[in-house]
């Protein structure tokens, strides 16, 4: 058909132009092989709008909680929720045709890859992580915990993530922090064409 035109890719738009979802998970360990995703959230940051909180939920991962030392959530927490697999239809959908990013990339998306492929959706979005992208922007930056990066941050933002759950709120702090200027920068390293 010579009207038809492929769809555009979230590589083939300007930076200006690239929408990105910021991603937490909470899990119960550090093995995306062997532990669960409990807890995901996904905020939207669209060029030109507010960011949107798209997904925030608690998921049951059919196996014991550990880790609640560092994540704060049980057994009970979780008990109710649903699985993963319930809810990945909706979670491939808010990641679609946007470039993730994440303060600690290499842990939130190896984890969603493993969740999403068994339940037979494929990750294959770019993704950029905040953690390393001062250091990207200037080798001299040291490496900044999600807390660090957030210092200075105005008390409305700190008010927003304090009342929301662990996950959302570590997703709105990681907006705040890298700011969409910073993404777009993140996102030209990653190959989006500027």
């Amino acid at each position: 058909d010579a009207g038809y035109s492929p769809p555009m890719s979230v590589l083939d738009r300007e930076i200006a132009k690239t929408p990105f979802v910021v991603v937490d998970v909470e899990t119960t360990g550090l093995s995306p092989r062997h532990d669960r995703v409990i807890e995901l959230a996904m905020v939207a940051v669209r060029p030109g709008e507010e960011p949107q909180v798209v997904f925030d939920s608690l998921l049951r991962p059919d196996r014991k909680v550990t880790g609640t030392e560092i994540h704060g959530l049980t057994d009970a927490d979780v008990a109710e929720a649903p699985t993963f697999a319930e809810l990945a239809p909706a979670i491939a959908s808010a990641l679609a045709n946007r470039v993730i990013a994440s303060h600690n990339a290499r842990f939130d998306v190896s984890f969603l890859a493993e969740e999403l492929a068994k339940c037979g959706y494929p990750l294959d979005a770019p993704h950029v992580c905040t953690m390393l992208l001062p250091r990207a922007l200037d080798p001299a930056i040291p490496h900044l915990s999600l807390a660090r990066a957030c210092e200075g941050v105005t008390s409305v933002i700190q008010t927003a993530t304090s009342t929301a759950s662990r996950a959302e709120g570590d997703s709105i702090a990681t907006v705040d922090a890298g700011g969409n200027q910073a993404l777009i920068a993140a996102a030209k390293a990653a190959g989006v064409k500027h």
